[in-house]
């Protein structure tokens, strides 16, 4: 078992267990209805006619330089995004609306990867739906995600094909789904809106979707103990502006945080904005980051669960 920390420390380096509520199934919105936790993408390949070398010179330049099998840096779609709405016709003919005043949904896209945390409105509170995470593609207009991490089951055998469009700081993701019991699902919009901040870390190089190899902390007397279990999955997403990171234990979800940062060459600070962890909103939390290579090492102080002050040191590796 992960030994816990004391509160003020980096929240996202070791998780601290605690009781969740039940997952409550999405009935009237999207969620559910077009996104039962995992999609089993069909991909198609494009068949090209045959032109001239010159042409094909010119195509795979402008191919290279506008478009990309998977997301690049430059891509508009990286960053972090926020449910405006969603609308469409579900399985059963009906048409649907939601928009925030029932459901929340954040999502972060890098490079690579994706990551996304729902919640149920209830009157001014939010309760924990789920969260999920995978990679994320780009085929021309085609806009790919294939779900790898979950607080729900991932089924298999679901065809889901999107398209994409972004209009100013406005991504609206369309298209169908196809279930496992042949029903099918019309998303006719799925409206998101760019989170901004003016502290954005444009040049923080940990920026992307990193993985946990390793963990420990020290004690002053020289001490020191492993804080990471290699059965352990700890995925961390970080952006310009936002991090999130998902905890798994044996293969089941163990936790979900979060949140906001600042930079300073390599010194961080945190800023909780959600946990099912026991931190608060709100709450901040500093530690030392350093990139060499595809490796993250981050160093932050704390107590031990037997109230020993010591440093941590936990290493990421870049997906």
């Amino acid at each position: 078992m992960t030994p816990p920390q004391a509160t003020g420390e980096a929240p996202y380096i070791v998780p601290i267990r605690v009781k969740r509520r039940p997952y409550r199934i999405y009935r009237e919105h999207i969620l559910s209805i077009a996104f039962p936790p995992s999609f089993n993408y069909i991909q198609s390949t494009d068949n090209y006619p045959i032109i001239s070398f010159m042409k094909c010179l010119v195509i795979l330049f402008l191919s290279l330089c506008f478009t990309s099998v998977r997301v690049t840096a430059q891509h508009p779609l990286v960053g972090t995004w926020e449910m405006i709405s969603v609308k469409g016709i579900d399985a059963d003919g009906e048409p649907f609306f939601d928009d925030t005043s029932s459901v929340r949904e954040t999502k972060i896209i890098t490079p690579t990867h994706y990551i996304l945390i729902a919640w149920d409105v209830d009157k001014d509170s939010l309760t924990f739906n789920r969260t999920m995470a995978g990679q994320v593609r780009l085929e021309n207009e085609k806009y790919i995600e294939i779900p790898t991490h979950a607080s729900v089951q991932i089924f298999e055998n679901v065809e889901a094909n999107f398209t994409w469009k972004l209009e100013g700081d406005i991504f609206t993701q369309s298209g169908t789904i196809r279930r496992p019991d042949g029903k099918i699902v019309v998303l006719e919009a799925l409206i998101f809106k760019r989170l901004k901040d003016i502290r954005a870390g444009k040049d923080n190089p940990a920026i992307g979707t990193w993985h946990q190899v390793s963990g420990s902390f020290t004690t002053p007397d020289g001490k020191n103990q492993s804080t990471f279990n290699p059965g352990d999955t700890r995925l961390l997403v970080v952006t310009p502006t936002h991090w999130m990171r998902m905890d798994l234990r044996n293969k089941k979800f163990d936790g979900v945080q979060y949140g906001t940062y600042t930079s300073q060459a390599d010194n961080i600070v945190s800023h909780m904005e959600f946990s099912t962890y026991p931190f608060q909103t709100g709450d901040r939390h500093q530690f030392t980051q350093k990139v060499n290579g595809d490796r993250l090492h981050i160093t932050s102080s704390g107590r031990t669960p037997q109230g020993q002050s010591a440093t941590f040191h936990d290493i990421f590796e870049k997906q």
